[in-house]
């Protein structure tokens, strides 16, 4: 088994985390022994990825002071088990979706708005927010 490359698990240390708590049986019960006050949090997001779970089991697994505990935990679990995680096949979609600078002019209505905004969730796009500069005819959309 080849070893996970600690940065790249790194970069995508919360949404490979939370996809293995979903769907690998093993890596939850692993990640509920370490972290005993999770496990009632854990076995209801295994039933249900939507609860209100996981925003304590985000909290708890990768705020400032657990982060790095939970990426040593992860990429030994990783190297040491079977799992379906791709980081570089992450890495790339990652490069093609990043939207973060993207600068776009749309027409000064919702329709148009709305438009952007679902291509940014049908292509997946990644960025913190979008600021709204208003012009006479236009909007214009910053991606930061």
């Amino acid at each position: 088994m080849k070893p996970v490359d600690a940065d790249k698990l790194s970069s995508f240390l919360d949404q490979v985390v939370m996809s293995l708590l979903h769907k690998n049986e093993k890596f939850a019960n692993h990640v509920a022994t370490v972290f005993p006050a999770l496990y009632a949090d854990i076995m209801a997001y295994r039933q249900n990825s939507k609860c209100s779970c996981r925003r304590r089991i985000g909290k708890a697994l990768f705020g400032d002071e657990s982060r790095q505990a939970t990426l040593a935990l992860t990429k030994a679990w990783m190297d040491s088990n079977e799992h379906d995680v791709d980081l570089d096949q992450l890495h790339k979609q990652a490069e093609q979706s990043v939207a973060m600078g993207k600068v776009i002019s749309v027409a000064k209505t919702p329709e148009a708005y709305k438009v952007v905004i679902d291509q940014a969730i049908r292509e997946g796009w990644m960025f913190r927010g979008i600021s709204v500069v208003e012009q006479p005819d236009a909007w214009i959309l910053f991606f930061y």
